[in-house]
């Protein structure tokens, strides 16, 4: 699931943030093996491999590069382990990957490393960030924040709940330190023996994000088999769309949900809303609460509610449609003609 939807996403973001500027940036801070073995036949035979995310990011900049639509692209890869890094250039050179842009394997801690980076560089170009441990260690909220203060910029971080969750009563103080800086703050020790200790570390991380991002967005993922939580993928952006295109791009291969409940959910699809599978009434009671007798832009509306409500932008316009001429009223911007469907400049009264 997590490499679909970040395959998925990731053309998005190159292409929408190619058009700003011709140079981006990709930074993978903990690249891997490049490829694991998926499958086994009868005789303990692996059938296939399973490429990593440096793989299919070059891979998907070969791509787009090659159809000349993206321009350069420097690509960083991280790795403490200096054999992942020599295993990934011979994927490269075995996958003849060439892609337009500087290449750099760097043998090194990602905080170390990443901070070096924003050191000597300044006004960096637009960069993506994939921070995919493979624990808690070496990440730090204050990198974090140093790296969203960069404009255009947007994390993928997985945070890994099923070991925190263990680690996080570990007696040992050193251990208990690298969670302080984790979080930037002691408050999630408080949360530790609670009965909803999930939901409030999620929120505690997500809240201490919210202090120096505009949109943060937590995406939940269970083990296929279990009902329990295996980790979340925060995504940080400082623009809706990018918020709003993510929450897209995970409903696309989930049915629409944002929580991945493996065999326990329903069978993953391409997703299509219906209205009768959206939650219409909690809909309402959030446009009640925050546009009451007031007026804004359809844009301005997705701004302000994309990354604190489960909806995705889809359901958002569907049910703004039903509630036309009872609860609300559209006027499409440039005085055209109201049709179908609502764009981003159009002014919604709501009563």
């Amino acid at each position: 699931m997590k490499h679909k939807v970040f395959s998925y996403y990731l053309p998005l973001w190159l292409q929408i943030l190619g058009t700003f500027s011709n140079k981006l940036n990709y930074i993978d801070g903990f690249g891997g093996i490049g490829a694991y073995h998926s499958s086994l036949d009868k005789n303990g035979t692996y059938l296939s491999n399973q490429f990593g995310s440096p793989i299919r990011t070059l891979e998907t900049i070969n791509s787009l590069q090659a159809e000349n639509r993206i321009g350069n692209v420097n690509v960083m890869i991280i790795d403490q382990d200096n054999d992942n890094l020599n295993n990934i250039k011979k994927i490269i050179n075995y996958k003849g990957i060439n892609t337009y842009g500087e290449l750099l394997l760097v043998n090194g801690s990602f905080d170390k490393e990443i901070n070096e980076f924003l050191d000597t560089c300044k006004n960096i170009a637009p960069t993506f960030f994939l921070i995919d441990p493979f624990g808690f260690k070496d990440i730090k909220m204050s990198t974090i924040k140093r790296i969203m203060s960069n404009n255009k910029t947007e994390i993928l971080l997985n945070f890994m709940y099923s070991s925190i969750h263990r680690w996080t009563e570990h007696p040992d103080e050193k251990i208990l330190k690298h969670f302080d800086e984790y979080f930037g703050t002691t408050e999630w020790r408080d949360l530790c023996g609670q009965n909803e200790k999930e939901i409030q570390m999620i929120n505690l991380f997500r809240q201490q994000c919210k202090h120096f991002c505009k949109y943060v967005y937590p995406y939940k993922m269970k083990y296929p088999d279990q009902d329990k939580t295996i980790y979340y993928l925060f995504h940080l952006s400082n623009h809706w769309l990018g918020c709003s295109r993510m929450k897209d791009s995970f409903g696309r291969f989930n049915n629409g949900k944002t929580e991945y409940t493996g065999n326990n959910g329903t069978q993953m699809g391409l997703f299509s809303p219906s209205p009768e599978s959206i939650d219409k009434d909690l809909l309402i009671r959030i446009f009640t609460e925050i546009f009451s007798n007031s007026t804004y832009t359809y844009e301005q509306v997705l701004s302000k509610i994309i990354d604190e409500t489960d909806f995705t932008e889809k359901e958002i316009k569907i049910i703004l449609n039903e509630l036309e001429n009872s609860m609300i009223k559209i006027v499409p911007h440039n005085g055209r003609k109201r049709r179908s469907g609502i764009k981003y400049q159009d002014v919604i009264s709501f009563k």
